[in-house]
Parts: structure tokens; C-alpha cells; sequence
């Protein structure tokens, strides 16, 4: 993943939080918008795919708020190899990987059919939230394992 779709997708988040009152109503609207771009999600990805760090960040935008990994630290790791299908199917079959049930069937089709795409929704959710980012530096401090 590059700084520039990671900087991008901060500045997109950041930007709801910056123009709403309140952070209630900046995740509100997060959340519609994730749910728009899930109901367009055939020309987000090929959007993606075709632009890179322009269109990559809107994969994390269209999950928002949905897909939470367990283990922040793991996720980080995995991150920084090279991606391949069973990272996604580790995740899944160990229990790392929550879905919200409303966005289910989304993240089954991204998985079958743009598992590379699915995978950087995973990772700009999870590691790159701009109002996060303190949350995997506290549990890498607070973890023995």
C-alpha cells in the first residue's frame, strides 16, 4: 500500500470529522457513504484498479466502520508481506476477521472476486483510521504475546 492511497483515505475520513459537529454525525455519514459505494461496488473497484492511489483509498471507504481485525499487530505484519489469498482465508478461519452482518454479502462478493482489493479495504479500515491511529501503537505497547 502506498503513502499517497493511505494519506488519501485519511484526508477523507478526517474530512467528515472536521465538518460535522459532533463525531456521532461524521460516523453517520461515513456510514452512508460506505453504503453507497457498497451498492456501486463493481465500479469502485474497477475504479481502483484502474487509478490506484486515487481510487484505492474508497475500497477502505466503502467498508467503514464494518470490517474489524482482532489483531492489529498480525494485521500490520501481514501488511508489510506480499499478499496472497490464504492471508485473507487465515484471517476468516482464525476467528481475526469481523464482518458487521450488514455488509456480509459485500465482503463474500470482494473476497471471491477481488480478494487483493479486499485485502487493502481490511488494512485502510483497520490501521489507517485517522482517529485510530493511536489504537495499534497502545496495543503493540500493551501486548505480551
Amino acid at each position: 500500500m502506498t503513502t499517497a492511497t493511505t494519506n488519501q483515505y485519511k484526508e477523507i475520513i478526517s474530512s467528515y470529522y472536521t465538518q460535522c459537529e459532533t463525531d456521532r454525525e461524521a460516523e453517520g455519514k461515513l456510514e452512508t457513504l460506505a453504503a453507497d459505494l457498497r451498492r456501486t461496488k463493481k465500479d469502485v473497484v474497477s475504479f481502483a484498479k484502474s487509478s490506484g492511489s486515487t481510487g484505492e483509498p474508497y475500497l477502505g471507504v466503502m467498508f467503514y466502520g464494518a470490517i474489524k481485525v482482532t489483531d492489529l499487530k498480525l494485521l500490520k505484519k501481514l501488511e508489510e508481506r506480499k499478499f496472497r489469498r490464504s492471508v485473507l482465508e487465515d484471517l476468516r478461519s482464525g476467528g481475526l476477521l469481523q464482518i458487521k452482518a450488514n455488509v456480509k454479502d459485500d465482503a463474500e462478493w470482494m473476497f471471491a472476486n477481488h480478494p487483493y482489493e479486499f485485502f487493502k479495504a481490511i488494512v485502510l479500515t483497520n490501521l489507517y483510521h485517522p482517529k485510530k491511529s493511536w489504537t495499534m501503537k497502545e496495543d503493540e505497547e500493551n501486548d505480551d504475546r
